[in-house]
């Protein structure tokens, strides 16, 4: 029986993961101070290995931009986030459908040219970070080495992204929920106090709103503190608390350990938008000191955005005025 090679954790066909993780496996193992960029699948890339029809290339497979690859390591993109994914290093301008038009029968439609154009602007932003190894690592295999240092730098930028969707100001990085002056908004009955009641009146606000697309892409982002309240809060008959079985109203909830204490927020999942333009420089930084140590430090720059493709689709809780 003939027995089809795999190339392991690089994953099927996909070069730039394997240039990648060379590269990072060589600078880990470099004395110098260096810059590498790291490389990942163009859009033509992707769709040619998804709908490879060549036998002497292999079964179809599926090769991942940077954005997607950041799912393990952001919870809101793996909620369902949308990734938007391109090429060239330029600003974009994502238009945003109004689900409140609505056409009349028998008489004249509301015309699109009365209606302002909504957009979401997205800017290629820099988002950085300095992550130590051990020089222990040179003597490991390359793969695993440079897999590990990926996971690593993926991981410090992906707790980024779920940071500046949230708590970002708009100033040198990505305008967040909190700061967005155009999304919904719920006042809580109490003040500090996310109750039952709450719950139910974001969900209402959205829905009148025309924010409402698909029930099940519902997420709620929360603090800790939330949802620790959250689980000792009287839910519906027959339910012990608000939060019950990972869920609240049946919706899919994540604790973010960066929101703010009180935080409580449900969105659809697909309105959150984290825009990639697949760009990451690492570069290694000599210091004498962590040389003696047996460390070193690398410098981390990713080029990404992200934003509400839909403001009707969010809704914050806010105590009362």
């Amino acid at each position: 029986m003939k027995l089809q090679n795999h190339p392991g954790l690089i994953g099927p066909v996909d070069d730039a993961r394997r240039e990648r993780l060379l590269q990072l496996d060589e600078l880990v193992r470099s004395n110098s101070t260096e810059r590498i960029k790291l490389r990942w699948p163009s859009a033509s890339e992707i769709q040619r290995a998804a709908l490879n029809d060549l036998p002497a290339d292999g079964p179809a497979t599926k090769i991942i931009p940077m954005g997607s690859q950041l799912s393990s390591y952001s919870k809101i993109i793996r909620a369902g986030a949308s990734v938007i994914t391109h090429d060239r290093h330029e600003s974009l301008v994502v238009p945003v459908v109004d689900r409140s038009l609505q056409a009349s029968w028998s008489g004249t439609s509301n015309d699109l040219d009365n209606v302002p154009l909504q957009v979401t602007d997205a800017t290629p932003r820099r988002v950085s970070c300095f992550v130590t190894i051990s020089d222990q690592l040179r003597i490991s295999n390359p793969v695993l080495t440079g897999q590990f240092v990926e996971m690593q730098l993926l991981s410090a930028v992906g707790l980024a992204l779920d940071d500046a969707i949230v708590n970002g100001t708009g100033s040198g990085e990505p305008l967040g929920i909190l700061a967005d002056s155009d999304v919904l908004t719920h006042e809580r009955a109490s003040a500090g106090i996310n109750s039952f009641a709450d719950a139910c009146g974001i969900e209402r606000v959205i829905s009148a709103a025309h924010g409402e697309d698909d029930a099940e892409s519902f997420v709620w982002l929360v603090a800790p503190d939330t949802r620790s309240d959250a689980r000792q809060a009287v839910g519906v008959t027959g339910v012990s608390s608000l939060w019950h079985d990972g869920k609240i109203l049946d919706h899919q909830g994540i604790a973010l350990p960066t929101a703010p204490n009180g935080t409580l927020i449900l969105a659809q999942a697909p309105q959150i938008a984290v825009f990639d333009w697949g760009a990451m420089e690492i570069e290694a930084l000599a210091s004498a000191a962590q040389a003696k140590a047996g460390l070193k430090t690398l410098l981390v720059s990713a080029y990404l955005d992200c934003g509400v493709l839909d403001q009707n689709a969010v809704c914050v809780a806010v105590d009362p005025s």
